[in-house]
């Protein structure tokens, strides 16, 4: 995406992701990708991130460490703090707001569930790593959800299911 700066990636960014979380989950809290490389520092911590994207999207690649939505039982994880992610927060959004709903997890009872505010898009903006979930190499490429959602950080490659772009320089 040449042409927009980082600052402007970041402020498209936040300003979807409020959009979506003003109409759909305003309840449901959310965490920065600074805070959770963070708290992902703290050696004993007891997170569990859960990408909720579809696996075409997640063969592209994930956050190190992730979890498919698909195999996350949050039965397995009462004593984690859960963060979910998307493409941008949306799914994830309503990811977590399903499962505060559905186990009490509003981080007052044992489980913990937040959304990652911009989520991989933000990630890749701070400039965190991502890997080929395959190989576990690490990888510049972000599925995004169409051309207009090319916000991925300088040097990250957007890509989206009928098409990829150049990566983005500064």
């Amino acid at each position: 995406m040449s042409g927009v700066s980082m600052a402007e990636r970041k402020a498209q960014v936040a300003e979807i992701f409020s959009g979506y979380k003003a109409k759909a989950f305003t309840e449901v809290l959310d965490i920065s990708a600074r805070e959770l490389k963070a708290m992902l520092a703290i050696s004993d911590n007891k997170v569990v991130m859960v990408d909720v994207r579809t696996p075409e999207e997640q063969d592209v690649s994930i956050i190190p460490n992730s979890i498919r939505q698909d195999v996350f039982d949050p039965k397995n994880y009462e004593d984690h703090t859960i963060v979910a992610y998307c493409t941008i927060g949306y799914r994830s959004g309503l990811f977590v707001k399903k499962l505060q709903d559905d186990n009490d997890c509003k981080g007052v009872g044992v489980m913990k569930a937040l959304n990652l505010r911009g989520s991989i898009l933000d990630w890749s903006l701070e400039g965190y790593p991502l890997v080929d979930e395959k190989t576990g190499k690490e990888t510049k490429r972000v599925h995004v959800k169409t051309e207009t959602w090319n916000l991925v950080g300088d040097g990250y490659q957007a890509e989206w299911f009928s098409g990829v772009a150049p990566p983005v320089v500064a």
